[in-house]
Parts: structure tokens; C-alpha cells; sequence
């Protein structure tokens, strides 16, 4: 392996080293604990935090640059997203630790106080500010394409790519996947121990700590013990192969970045499905049925038996799981499940983004029964409409995003509500109630000026209530990459925010 040499480091235990770049523990990590969703609001993502990605006319509509009117499909992104962010915010600490190591930001751009990374607090709003902003790019394509890629590689190859990119000075994170979980540390060291390669690292779960992962030179697998705490409290080991881990370069980051939610979908596009859990300890599950086959997520991975369908998985516990279903896929009906019948209903939000129709996203304790379980799908999709079913216990909410229209239905339980394409500019609802003889139907139409439109059934009417949206406080996108503003940079009269690359060659 390059750059293995007969040379021992004592405080990287036993063994012989292959490359260090120099990050520390209490020094260079974070000395607060990887966390979920903030009781906050602003230390959570918010439409600022999609300002800064994407742009101020990609998420706001036309006004004041001071002020933001959230596009209807943007209102929704920002509460998926939010809701995978109960997850933990792993991805962020592990990147924004690793730009602070490069030099890439300095600690006293987020407190004039902090001399190293250590002496961040989790409660300066800057900081909390970036480390969402880092843990979003996750879910950004030029990032995923990169993370995906990487995932083709064997472990053995990607060590190899970690040494020599750790000896050029490159960043990165380290991703990890078990199950239906991901988790992303900070790699900072590897060296050969017997029959593995053993890469150091720091996970923000165990600040302080230095954590080890395990690749054996011989089955080319990996294995981190104790990664992440059962239900009971027990450690969990996670172990792996090809396709489960994977090297996101800080390179990968630096936008400009797609807007996600812009698509102009088409009889083409795929359909994409994203679930996210409110309790990371009961998250809920995925089964979508077609003619073509099944796609399920369950306790314990992924499964399809339709050509093409695609799952993938946020970092975090429960974080974002996501299905692309083929172009192909017309109809199709979709469960949500959750581990057991023992537990609670999984409280959860889904995004259904279907071609050619509006966007839909549904909120509320949608996991019925227990994943190895049959029941009514709580969605019913085909060519041309749709139709939700509320669960018999529990309400839910709906919002439909068509152009600039968010419209909006709190559903009964056991309340049946359906929606039919009728052009671009318009849908059909109707509105089925517990007594058979209650619907009611009519047209909503979504031109593109902003409003909000609230659904309710009432006397067997459907009555529509439209307002004008509530618009935010806005600033101007930050500089590229999350430089925190106002603040100046003590150590340096510039900061680069360009990673050189190297061509590297796979292993022999």
C-alpha cells in the first residue's frame, strides 16, 4: 500500500504508519457532542440556509432582497429536511472540522475568542449555522455524485486513495453504512496493525475519542466496533463491503450547487420518494408495489425486485432514506411501516415527486403495522391522480406545491382525499369522509403568483381559504462555501476555498 513505512506512532496504538496529516483530538474536534434537531428554530435549517446554497431567486420569489416569500416546493424541502436532521448532524461537524483543519476557515471567523476548533460552541449561531449548511450538501447532487462514485471503489481501494490523498493534504469525510443507517467521521491517520489497515478518525459522536476502523488486507471488508447504541443501550458493531463506504472530498463542496426542487419534470424524469423520521429511535419504513415489481426498506436494508429503482440513505440515525423509481413506473400504491407492532406509529414525512404532477408531501403518523406486515397503502398513485388514505387512528397533513401554489389538507382519520391532473395550471381534488356518502369535489387552480391555499371539508363542501404567504427576514447569500459574515480573519489576509486534486491510480 503507498506510503506505508516501518515507522511507529505510539498515540495511534499499535503498529506501523502510513500517513498522519496532523489533526488532533481535543484540539481539532469539536468538544460538543454530535446533536439532532434544535428546539432553536434558527439553529436548524432554514430558508437563509437554502439562500446560501442555491440563491436568493431560486427559493424566494420576486421582492425585496431584506425579505423572502418561500417557494411552495422550497416550504417542503425545508421541512424534509429538517425533519431528517433529527438524525444527528454528523455530516456537518465532520466537514466543518475537516475545512477548519485545512485552514480552509479559521475558528476566529465564528468567535473572535477560539484559537483552535475545540473552543467552538455548538450555541454561536454561526457555527450552528455551518455545520447545517455542511450537513445539507450531502443531499446535493454534485456531492452525491462524487460520494456514489466513490462507492464503486473496494475498501482497500479507497485506503488507498485516503493515504495518498492525506499525504497530498487533501480533505475528507469518511462515510459509513449499516443497515438502513449512514454515519460520517473526520479520517485523519492509517496505519497497518497485523492484518488490517486501521484508519483513525474522529467521530463526532464520541468527542475527544479516537475511533478506529478496521479494513482486513485479506477480505477487503470493513469493520468499526461499536459504532452507534441499540435500542437497549448496548454498542452495535457495523461492518461492510463494497458499497458501503465511501470518500467525499472537500473538493466535492465548493459549488456552485443544483437546486434540488427546480427540476422541470417530464414523462421521463424518474419519480422520487423521500421519507424522513421525526424519532430517530422509531424511525418508519418504505414498501412501494408496482406492476413491475417491489422496493422495501426494512430494519435491516434494502431490497427491489424493479429494474432501475434506486435507494439511498441520508447520515444520521432515521435520517433521509430516498427511492428513484424508473420513468417506467406509472402506478404504484406506498406503505409506510415501522419496526414492529410492539412499538409506536412512526410520526414521519414524505415527499412524493411524481412527473408531470405536483409535488406532494405528507406529515403524521402514516406507519400503520410492522414492516413484515400487509395493509392498506396510505398512497395510491397513477398516471394521471393520486389518492391519499389517511390511517384509521390518526390524522395527517397534505400539501400539494403546483408553480406558486402550496395548498394544503389536514386529513381525518380514515379520510380519503384524491387529486387529478388537469393541466399545468390546475388540479381536481375530492374529499371522501368516514360516511360513505360524503364527497365532494372541485378544481385548485396554481398559477404562478404565491399563495397559500388551506383545503376544508365542511357541511359536505369543500371550502378553499387562500392568503397570501407570510415572507422572512433575508440576507444576501453568504460567500461561497459558508464564510460566516462580519467577522474578519485574523491569521491570514486570505483564505483559499480551492483543494488542489491529484490523479491517483487504484492499487495494484
Amino acid at each position: 500500500m503507498s506510503n506505508c513505512k516501518d515507522v511507529v506512532k505510539p498515540e495511534l496504538g499499535p503498529g506501523t504508519l502510513c500517513v498522519d496529516n496532523g489533526f488532533r483530538l481535543k484540539r481539532d474536534d469539536f468538544s460538543f457532542a454530535n446533536y439532532g434537531r434544535s428546539p432553536r428554530a434558527d439553529d436548524n435549517l432554514t430558508a437563509q440556509t437554502l439562500i446560501d446554497l442555491f440563491g436568493y431567486d431560486t427559493v424566494c420569489t420576486p421582492g425585496p432582497a431584506t425579505e423572502c416569500v418561500v417557494r411552495p416546493s422550497a416550504v417542503q424541502l425545508i421541512e424534509l429536511w429538517n425533519t431528517a436532521l433529527a438524525g444527528g448532524r454528523c455530516e456537518g461537524l465532520a466537514t466543518l472540522s475537516t475545512r477548519l483543519h485545512m485552514s480552509l476557515d479559521e475558528p476566529q471567523q465564528f468567535s473572535g475568542n477560539a484559537n483552535r476548533t475545540s473552543e467552538l460552541s455548538s450555541r454561536d449561531p454561526d457555527v450552528s449555522g455551518a455545520v447545517v449548511y455542511w450537513w445539507a450538501t450531502q443531499l446535493i447532487d454534485e456531492v452525491k455524485r462524487t460520494a456514489s462514485d466513490s462507492r464503486l471503489k473496494s475498501p482497500l481501494q479507497l485506503v488507498d486513495e485516503l493515504i495518498k490523498g492525506l499525504y497530498n493534504k487533501l480533505g475528507y469525510t469518511l462515510g459509513l453504512y449499516f443497515e438502513t443507517q449512514g454515519h460520517t467521521v473526520t479520517p485523519f491517520a492509517v496505519t497497518q496493525r497485523d492484518d488490517f489497515f486501521v484508519i483513525h478518525a474522529y467521530d463526532n459522536n464520541f468527542p475527544g475519542k479516537r475511533r478506529e476502523i478496521l479494513v482486513s488486507k485479506y477480505t477487503d471488508t470493513w469493520t468499526y466496533l461499536g459504532a452507534s447504541t441499540g435500542i437497549d443501550g448496548s454498542p452495535v458493531d457495523w461492518t461492510g463491503e463494497k458499497g458501503s463506504f465511501e470518500l467525499t472530498s472537500m473538493s466535492s463542496r465548493q459549488g456552485p450547487f443544483t437546486c434540488p426542487f427546480c427540476r422541470k419534470p417530464n414523462e421521463d424524469t424518474p419519480t422520487v420518494i423521500s421519507l424522513a423520521s421525526r424519532d430517530a429511535q422509531q424511525p418508519g419504513f418504505l414498501r412501494v408495489t408496482s406492476r413491475k415489481g417491489v422496493a422495501e426498506m426494512t430494519p435491516t436494508g434494502f431490497t427491489s425486485t424493479i429494474d432501475d429503482a434506486t435507494f439511498s440513505v441520508s447520515k444520521g440515525a432515521g435520517g433521509l432514506a430516498t427511492l428513484t423509481l424508473p420513468a417506467s413506473v406509472v402506478d404504484f400504491d406506498i406503505e409506510v411501516t415501522r419496526r414492529s407492532a410492539d412499538v409506536p406509529s412512526g410520526d414521519v414525512v414524505m415527499t412524493i415527486d411524481k412527473p408531470g404532477f405536483a409535488r406532494l408531501q405528507l406529515a403524521g403518523n402514516l406507519a400503520t403495522h410492522a414492516w413484515d406486515e400487509t395493509a392498506l397503502p396510505v398512497m395510491s398513485a397513477r398516471k394521471a391522480n393520486v389518492t391519499i388514505l389517511a390511517p384509521l387512528l390518526h390524522s395527517i397533513s397534505v400539501s400539494i406545491a403546483r408553480n406558486g401554489t402550496l395548498a394544503r389538507k389536514q386529513l381525518d382519520p380514515a379520510e380519503e382525499f384524491h387529486i387529478s391532473r388537469i393541466s399545468n395550471q390546475s388540479v381536481t381534488i375530492s374529499v371522501k369522509g368516514i360516511a360513505e356518502d360524503v364527497t365532494a369535489s372541485l378544481p385548485i387552480f396554481a398559477p404562478d403568483t404565491s399563495e397559500h391555499v388551506d383545503i376544508a371539508l365542511k357541511d359536505n363542501e369543500l371550502v378553499l381559504t387562500t392568503s397570501s404567504p407570510t415572507s422572512v427576514r433575508a440576507r444576501k447569500p453568504r460567500a461561497a462555501n459558508f464564510i460566516p459574515r462580519e467577522r474578519e480573519t485574523p491569521r491570514s489576509s486570505t483564505t483559499s476555498t480551492t483543494v488542489a486534486s491529484i490523479e491517483i491510480s487504484e492499487p495494484d
